[in-house]
């Protein structure tokens, strides 16, 4: 008897290791995207698609090319920062000033000045 519960002892040891490591090694591993990837198309011109990159990066990306970057966040179960998608690019009077700053858990960009040069706004939806 008392060897059978040994036996049972092992086995549930060995499947709560192997469950828990299985676990551990299969935790999803977040990486960004360094550069924009690809252009869009829009009545302001090309666009950087900056999908995929943490959303500080996408804002300089955006700022460099003159766009106006404002942002938008979005539940996701992509890593806190990311950006989702390029939403919407518009005309520079209909931007928003308060849309230019986001912050989620280990980041954030600070706001743009909204009287610039810019072609027009982007807004891009943000995982948080």
């Amino acid at each position: 008897m008392a060897f059978l519960f040994l036996k049972c002892l092992a086995v549930s040891f060995a499947m709560v290791s192997a469950f828990v490591t299985l676990f551990v090694l299969l935790q999803p591993r977040y990486s960004y995207l360094e550069s924009p990837n690809g252009c869009i198309s829009s009545a302001y011109g090309d666009v950087p698609n900056v999908t995929g990159m943490r959303a500080d990066n996408a804002a300089l990306a955006l700022a460099s090319e003159g766009y106006y970057p404002e942002f938008s966040t979005c539940a996701s179960f992509d890593a806190p920062g990311t950006a989702l998608c390029v939403a919407e690019v518009g005309d520079m009077t209909e931007a928003e000033q308060e849309r230019s700053n986001v912050a989620w858990k280990g980041g954030s960009v600070s706001g743009y000045n909204v009287s610039g040069d810019w072609r027009a706004f982007v807004l891009i939806e943000v995982a948080v």
